[in-house]
Formats: structure tokens, C-alpha cells, sequence
């Protein structure tokens, strides 16, 4: 969930852009009596600039906090609050900028294997969880289908020593989709599963057959929720009626 390299990427790169023109401008001023070839760069200049511009709004927009998302987990975590006068948590597995805007409402707890997102945000209770391959984990029993395409899971030797007595939700949005996620259904009894679920990316053919084995393996219906081209599942708590999305 590294989203912050393009987005300072480009705002390096704009600056950068920035500066080249006025040195650049400076020169041919200077020491051309600004000829015909300084609005030209000028004309050139600003058409980079203006396609760096477009990226990094893409970016921000790509990599935003999703307010769709943190309705949803309003919605769950609103009525834990009124009834029990605490402030909820929440489990996330992976990272990322929408830990901030979680942690402004709720104690969270994230699992993150790269070190370079260890205490990216300081108000996160952070468990460094290098990726271990399956070999390391247990097997899955006959009834769990896990992609040859997954690579591994987070070391249960350490989330065991460090998870939290109590949470109130699961966040499943990492590890990142080139290494797999099914490493959560196999290890689904190390968790409390008496509490909602949330699997992000159910727009990809992976975390969407996740969703469907998770809810499978606890017994519980599953709803999906679609928009601007993503998408992803919850499982309500048992007893608990699935949302009118």
C-alpha cells in the first residue's frame, strides 16, 4: 500500500518542471534578448507541468481516504460506541493513508509488513509483520482453496504475541495483491471472528473468491458494495442483518 511515492513524485517532478522554466527563461532572457525560441519553452514547459498536474490529481484521487468505505465502518462502529462508552478498534491487515483518517475515530491496530509503513502513522498500534511463505503456516484443510498465485501471509509467530485482546472489526486490505490475501482464511482461527469483516478489492477475481470462502467458513451471508470501479465485502457480525446497499 506504498500510495505515497507517485503522489510525490509528481509533486517533486512539478517543481522541479517549475524551476527549469524560470532558469531556463532567465538564460535566454539574459543572453538572447528573449528570441523567439522563449515562448516556445514556455508553451512546452507548461504543457509538462499541466500533465503532472493531471497525474497528481489522479493520484489523489486514486489513493484518497475512501469515504464510502469509512461510512460503512461508521455504521458498524457507532452503535459499539453509544453501547459500551468505549472507543472501537479495529484490526486492519496492510497499512496505508486511510489508517490516519481511521485512527482519528478509533483505535487500530495494523498488521504491515513493509518497514517502510512501521509507524507511518504515529497514532496506529503497529505490528511488523514480515511476509512468511505457506510453508511456515499450516495447511490448509480439504475444504479451503488457496491460489497458486499467493506468495504467503504475515508471520503469525509475531501477530500472535502482539494482537489485542479485544477489536471490533477486521479490515482485510492487505497484504498487497501481487502477494495474496487467503493467508487470512487460513489462519481464521486466530482471530475473533464474532465481529464484522471487511475484505477490500472484491473488484479482483482473489479477494472476491476470499470473501466468498471466508463467509463460507463462518456461516455467514456476505454483501458487496460497488462504486466508481471498486468494490468491497462485508460480513456482518453473527446475528447481524447484512446492509441495504
Amino acid at each position: 500500500m506504498s500510495t505515497q511515492k507517485p503522489v510525490a513524485s509528481c509533486v517533486l517532478l512539478f517543481g522541479l518542471t517549475m524551476a527549469a522554466t524560470r532558469g531556463l527563461s532567465a538564460v535566454l532572457e539574459t543572453h538572447f534578448g528573449y528570441p523567439p525560441l522563449g515562448p516556445m519553452v514556455y508553451a512546452l514547459t507548461a504543457s509538462v507541468q499541466l500533465g503532472l498536474y493531471a497525474i497528481l490529481q489522479w493520484s489523489l484521487k486514486e489513493f484518497s481516504v475512501d469515504d464510502v468505505m469509512f461510512a460503512a465502518i461508521d455504521d458498524l462502529l457507532t452503535p459499539v460506541r453509544k453501547s459500551t462508552g468505549r472507543k472501537p478498534a479495529i484490526l486492519e491487515f496492510g497499512s496505508g493513508p486511510g489508517t490516519a483518517r481511521l485512527c482519528q475515530d478509533y483505535t487500530v491496530y495494523s498488521v504491515e509488513h513493509d518497514a517502510k509503513w512501521v509507524n507511518y502513522i504515529a497514532a496506529s498500534h503497529y505490528i511488523h509483520a514480515p511476509i512468511v511463505n505457506f510453508s511456515q503456516h499450516k495447511k490448509p484443510s480439504a475444504d479451503i482453496t488457496m491460489p497458486e498465485s499467493d506468495l504467503g501471509w504475515y508471520d503469525m509467530s509475531v501477530i500472535s504475541k502482539k494482537l489485542p485482546a479485544t477489536y471490533d472489526v477486521i479490515l482485510v486490505d492487505g497484504p498487497p495483491g501481487h502477494i495474496g490475501r487467503h493467508g487470512f482464511l487460513l489462519n481464521l482461527d486466530s482471530f475473533d471472528i464474532n465481529v464484522p469483516i471487511i475484505i477490500d478489492d472484491v473488484n479482483r477475481d482473489a479477494e472476491l473468491d476470499l470473501l466468498k470462502q471466508v463467509a463460507k467458513r463462518v456461516g455467514r451471508p456476505y454483501a458487496i458494495r460497488r462504486y466508481s470501479g471498486k468494490a468491497f465485502g462485508l460480513i456482518p457480525a453473527p446475528g447481524a442483518p447484512l446492509p441495504a446497499w
